[in-house]
Order: structure tokens, then sequence, then C-alpha cells
């Protein structure tokens, strides 16, 4: 594999139409891929989980050394399908106009590839909340505490990058970060963190499906909130802040492991149910 993308257009290779053969996966199935992943970008510019055109969110098709990925330079408010690049490991541009931004390249190339099918969707931002408490300190409250019950949906689930280690530019730094992972998930009996806290940078959330890693993304964000305001209520005090206890803690994620499939699906059709009453366009059938 080369040490670096190769980054071409689709206009600049073979025909498209061509390449897209060379996937297992049907045009309709990569179709809706693209249309979910347009949809979960905006989602995140409405609830203001983006920065810019910067960060990245990606799915890899299944069996494949592909994923996709937005064309760097496409306000999340605005993403269709179209806007989603199909691209390969080596950084080829399979369908699609544009590039892909290279630090969301190298990043979510390298989580795909060690992280196997439970990160098959890899989310990446700086949403305020999460990243305000990647600026702390352990000791000062950048641990996720049991401080509501949203805290059930990433008990034992988290895991903590405590340096920042440079852009994700090349394989070092974006290998290095994935080894987090990759550890983690290799101490936790092959099961992937839902969630990883990346010091004075922001989160990845990992999830089977778009679906699934939007769910934890958005609920993460939530239970940082509540965390940050919490700490600011008592002035970063810790021993002031009232915690769940233990035996109400074990319950609940039993109660929340039971609850979760359906909690999923039904968060995502409900995002896809609130954009299509708004008559937001993330489909480009919608768009024209």
């Amino acid at each position: 594999m080369p040490s670096a993308p190769i980054l071409a257009t689709a206009e600049s290779s073979e025909p498209v139409a061509k390449r897209q053969r060379q996937s297992d996966i049907s045009a309709e199935e990569l179709a809706r891929a693209r249309e979910d992943l347009a949809l979960c970008y905006q989602a995140c510019a409405k609830f203001n989980l983006n920065e810019g055109v910067c960060n990245h969110l990606s799915l890899q098709l299944p069996g494949r050394d592909e994923f996709l990925l937005i064309a760097y330079g496409v306000h999340w408010s605005k993403a269709r399908a179209a806007d989603i690049l199909h691209l390969n490991f080596d950084g080829e541009v399979l369908a699609g106009e544009g590039k892909p931004e290279i630090t969301g390249f190298y990043s979510h190339r390298a989580m795909h590839r060690e992280l196997g099918l439970q990160a098959a969707a890899v989310l990446h931002t700086h949403m305020p909340f999460a990243t305000t408490l990647s600026a702390l300190r352990p000791e000062a409250g950048s641990r996720i505490m049991p401080v509501h019950q949203n805290y059930l949906r990433f008990t034992n689930k988290i895991a903590y990058e405590d340096s920042w280690g440079g852009f994700f530019d090349g394989d070092e730094v974006a290998d290095a970060v994935t080894h987090t992972a990759v550890t983690w998930k290799a101490a936790n009996n092959g099961q992937c963190p839902r969630i990883m806290l990346c010091a004075n940078h922001g989160v990845f959330a990992f999830g089977t499906s778009i679906a699934d890693a939007w769910d934890n993304l958005y609920y993460f964000e939530r239970l940082c909130e509540v965390q940050v305001r919490a700490l600011s209520c008592v002035g970063g005090d810790l021993s002031k802040i009232r915690l769940m206890d233990e035996k109400g803690i074990a319950k609940g994620v039993e109660q929340e492991d039971a609850l979760r499939e359906e909690s999923v699906n039904q968060h995502w059709s409900a995002m896809k149910g609130l954009f299509a009453g708004q008559g937001w366009a993330f489909s480009d059938q919608q768009a024209s």
C-alpha cells in the first residue's frame, strides 16, 4: 500500500461505472448508504456538533477496503448523497466529485482497517461539550462520570487518548490514535469502544451502522453537557457532584442493553422523519 494516498478524482481515472462494479455492494445499497451518511452530516450540523467544514464521518463498505467520506469543502448542513465520495484505501476516488480532507482520509482509513465491522461507521467531531472535557486533566473531570442516566449507554465503553500527538496528516499519528482504540478493544474481550475521547481534540464515535454510531455521538454529547454544566455549578469541585450509585448503574446497564437495538433504530428513524418533515434534502432525487 502506498505511504501516501493517490486521491485521484473520478474524472482523472478510469470510468466510474467500471470501477463501481468491482465492489460487492449493489448500486442501490451504495446509493442508500451515501444518502444515510449525508443525512448524518446534516444531523450533526443541525445539532451543532460540527466545526466549519472540518471533522469527518465515514462508513466502510462491507467486505471491502473501501469507505464513504464527504468531499472536502462541503458544509455539513448542505450535504447531499452526491457530495459523499466512494474511496478505496489507496485514496482513489471511485465515485463522486472532489477529494477528501487529508486528515479525514488518514484517520478513518486507519480506524476502518484496524477495528473491523464493529466500527463500520466512524464519526469524528469537535462537538463543544465533549471537547471541553477533553481539555481537562483526568483529576479535574475529563473522565466521564455517572452524572445522568445517559451514562448507562457508555458504562465501560469509553476509550481515552490522553495526549495530543498532532494532526492526522499521515499514517504515524493516525495509526497511533487508532492503536489506543485497538488496545482498548483487545483488553475488553474484542468489543470496540462506543466512544474514544481524544485529549485537546474531540471524539470518535464508533458503530456497526450509521444509526448505531449516530446514537452514540448524540447521546455522548448530551451526557458531556450535563457533566460540564454540573462542574460549572460547583466551581469544579468534584466532591460536590451527586453521582449515581453502583447498584443502580448495574441494573440500568442491563435495562439499557436490552432496549438498545430498538432505541437506536427509533432514533435514526426519527432523524429521517425530522429532516423529511422540514424539507431538508439529503438524497440527489430530493435535491433535484
